[in-house]
């Protein structure tokens, strides 16, 4: 059978800024099924949209332009909650549609918590259903603050079997009227520290604020293992979460 590549895609920017620091795109690999989904749904418990997106398998030397061959592809819930089927153009005019068959899957409802378990039901025409299962991890717990003669190490404790990424925002506000912005950022590992080089680093006269992400089983599996299916029971892709505990820092 003709090789197919997997349709690549990603969550709109537009809802929130990640997929954090992953150097690896999410379904961007060879297939040989043009009958298997591409599914991506990634929990996040602070984001006011969940967002996730299907897209069949799709021939890369076929394009199209027009609405013929654009059809919902899917129904989706996560514990009971429905989500609404957006085009996967819809917010981007005047934008061609190359992937005719992808779609995005948004809900406002759904309530995702730290600790909590969610399940996704996925109901494909053919009397196809994927089933799958994500467990929001919890909140890291600040350790401490260290230092050599060049870099700052922020500590954490939290679970040895899952990986995490860090962003470090600093306050161009005041305590009364804060307003954080992204400063310096970690890539994803199984490390429980923020390297900060001194360089960067003004102790007396600036506030700094540490987000720590902790990616779910699923998604560390899926980055860890290179695997194409994670989260979910057929088809290709990831059910997963992410988490963030936030804290403020002061440096020596």
């Amino acid at each position: 059978m003709k090789n197919n590549r997997k349709t690549v895609f990603g969550v709109m920017t537009i809802f929130y800024i990640l997929l954090l620091s992953c150097s690896d795109p999410i379904l961007n690999r060879d297939i040989h099924d043009i009958n298997e989904l591409g599914i991506v749904f990634v929990l996040y418990p602070w984001a006011r949209y969940q967002v996730g997106v299907i897209s069949q398998t799709d021939d890369p030397d076929i394009y199209s332009y027009g609405d013929h061959n654009f059809t919902d592809v899917a129904k989706v819930s996560i514990n009971g909650i429905k989500f609404e089927s957006i085009p996967a153009d819809s917010l981007s005019p005047g934008r061609p549609r190359y992937f005719p068959y992808t779609y995005n899957y948004i809900s406002d409802s759904l309530k995702v918590a730290n600790g909590q378990t969610y399940r996704i039901r996925i109901e494909i025409p053919g009397d196809r259903i994927v089933t799958g299962k994500t467990i929001i991890p919890d909140f890291v717990q600040f350790e401490k603050i260290t230092e050599d003669k060049t870099d700052y190490y922020v500590h954490w404790q939290g679970p040895d079997s899952l990986v995490y990424s860090w962003s470090l925002y600093v306050n161009l506000g005041d305590e009364s009227n804060p307003e954080w912005q992204e400063y310096l950022s970690g890539r994803t590992s199984y490390a429980h520290f923020a390297k900060i080089s001194k360089e960067y680093v003004y102790a007396d006269t600036v506030t700094y604020r540490l987000s720590v992400y902790t990616f779910d089983y699923n998604y560390t599996q899926y980055l860890v293992q290179d695997l194409d299916r994670c989260g979910i029971n057929s088809h290709y892709g990831l059910f997963g979460s992410v988490s963030e505990t936030g804290f403020n820092v002061s440096f020596p």
